[in-house]
């Protein structure tokens, strides 16, 4: 369910790498469904300081990460392991880097809490329409944020996080991508300054729908967040996302828009949106 009854803060997630004893905080994701979540790619292939480690995308993850849901604020958090990431390439040719949209598979952490538990339940609405220049999005995340492990009990940690909301209109669309160095996937910028610490965290259209994922903040008022619908391409235990979908596990408005289809000798299917099947 989409929880516009309760603070969109509930099903927004903090998440941190640990490595070797050590915690260190790489980003924003989001709730998409039951033990299922969102964030961008590039935060969980990037999560420590690169000048100490330089993770090798297709290889075998030395480190885990905690994803912790900070339910009303409060000192004590609900928190998940991720199990499972599925991921998507970019949509540019001849271009192995992946599509800045990431699912998480996710499974409870810690102790069970019965007066908060219930919110591990609720989830966004997606929209996976390419939201329309001129467009006003609102995008939220975490900057600023540090944490530590307990040395008393284990799950346990210290963290501080600074809440980001930021607004702004859609002031351009990019397809197949913006650029193939930095950016070669389907995404929109935004008149906003998203922060470090964002990337992954939702964006929400005018009716309370995800309608991006914070991928980019460019400084002096420019930002840029991914486009969804070739996220339903992602595969996550056995099945796509827009599987998932058709099934109620995900909640995606415009999901029959999408096509994902096989390709012969290819290990990711093809995916496409048939914008003429698209409803407000």
């Amino acid at each position: 369910m989409a929880p516009r009854r309760t603070d969109v803060w509930n099903q927004v997630l903090a998440l941190h790498a640990y490595r070797d004893g050590d915690l260190s905080p790489c980003g924003t994701a989001f709730l998409v469904g039951k033990q299922l979540a969102m964030t961008a790619t590039h935060v969980l292939d990037q999560p420590f300081n690169r000048r100490n480690y330089g993770p090798q995308i297709s290889g075998q993850r030395s480190f885990g990460i905690v994803a912790q849901q900070i339910v009303d604020r409060r000192q004590e958090s609900l928190l998940w392991r991720v199990k499972e990431m599925g991921r998507y390439p970019s949509l540019a040719e001849s271009d192995d880097r992946p599509f800045d949209v990431g699912l998480l598979a996710l499974e409870p952490l810690g102790e069970v809490q019965p007066e908060i538990e219930d919110h591990r339940r609720w989830f966004f609405e997606l929209n996976v329409a390419t939201p329309k220049v001129g467009t006003r999005v609102t995008a939220y995340g975490f900057a600023e944020s540090a944490c530590e492990l307990s040395s008393q009990e284990p799950f346990t940690f210290d963290s501080r996080h600074s809440f980001r909301r930021v607004s702004g209109e859609i002031v351009e669309v990019h397809f197949p991508k913006r650029d193939i160095a930095g950016m070669p996937f389907p995404c929109f910028q935004v008149a906003g300054d998203f922060e470090p610490g964002m990337s992954g965290g939702p964006v929400f259209n005018d009716r309370d729908q995800v309608c991006g994922v914070v991928s980019r903040g460019g400084g002096f008022g420019v930002s840029w967040a991914t486009i969804l619908w070739p996220a339903l391409a992602i595969r996550m235990q056995g099945k796509t996302a827009l599987q998932l979908a058709r099934e109620g596990r995900i909640l995606a408005r415009n999901h029959h828009s999408v096509n994902v289809h096989d390709v012969p000798g290819e290990a990711f299917p093809g995916v496409s949106f048939d914008p003429n099947r698209e409803v407000p």
